[in-house]
This record gives C-alpha cells, structure tokens and sequence, in this order.
C-alpha cells in the first residue's frame, strides 16, 4: 500500500530520485550510489508520511511502476502509523476521542501517530482494537 514507483536518474556523480505520484518528474532526493539513492528514497518517503500525519492527510495513492521505476517502500513502522491514521479518518475520530478509547492521555495519541517516534506493537495493535480493526502480523 505504502510502495510507491520512482525514477533513479545518474546525473554525474549522483543518483537522483523522482516520485512521479507526488512531484512527477522533479527529484526530490538523491544518493552517492544506487543503493545510497534508494535509502534516501525510503527517508523521504518517511519525511512525507510524517507530513501527512502532523496535517491529518493521506498520501497520494501509489500507481503501478511502470518501465525504468523501481519500487520504493517506506519503513514498516510508518505505514502501520499511517493505515491508523486512515482508519481514523475514516472513521471520523479524532485524536481526542482515540485517547478517550484507548484510556490514555491526548499527548500520548499524537505519539502513537508519529511517524517517526517509536511507538510498541501492542499499543499500536490496542489502537486499531478500539476502533474495531485487527492488526495482523503475517510472514511470508
């Protein structure tokens, strides 16, 4: 859900990375070397599911890579936030009324929401529990 395409583009010394699904061709990163370019891709994805998460939005939807993209996936953690974050907009509950669910503070929520603050597997799996979601692990 959270894969999103990009363009690795060598410009010299640099490898530069483009997301068509946010700022189409434009880069918007980019590394010493391939592999240096793709874990910056996977940083900047963070950085926007983080934008996202402080502004209460979803993410554009990822489109199928087409030819000459790679696919690129945000951390694990993040797209577990941000699916939280969803249901939560689609359920129209608020922070506030999360907490209230959950029996914990406000200040507590907006961390369980954070995408790059640590947040336990089972405070995350109590969250979805609150509003009539499973969190399901499953490895393949």
């Amino acid at each position: 859900m959270f894969t999103y395409p990009a363009k690795i583009t060598k410009d010299g010394d640099l490898y530069l990375v483009s997301f068509r699904d946010f700022y189409g061709d434009e880069p918007v990163t980019q590394g010493g070397s391939y592999d240096d370019a793709i874990a910056m891709a996977s940083d900047w994805l963070l950085t926007e599911a983080t934008i996202a998460l402080d502004d209460g939005e979803k993410l554009p939807e990822a489109s199928k890579a087409e030819r000459g993209e790679v696919l690129v996936e945000m951390p694990l953690s993040a797209q577990i936030k941000l699916r939280l974050l969803y249901e939560m907009i689609d359920q129209s509950v608020s922070g506030s009324e999360l907490a209230r669910r959950m029996k914990i503070k406000r200040p507590s929520v907006q961390n369980i929401i954070k995408a790059d603050h640590a947040t336990k597997i089972d405070t995350l799996q109590n969250a979805f529990k609150v509003l009539g979601k499973e969190l399901v692990f499953e490895l393949r």
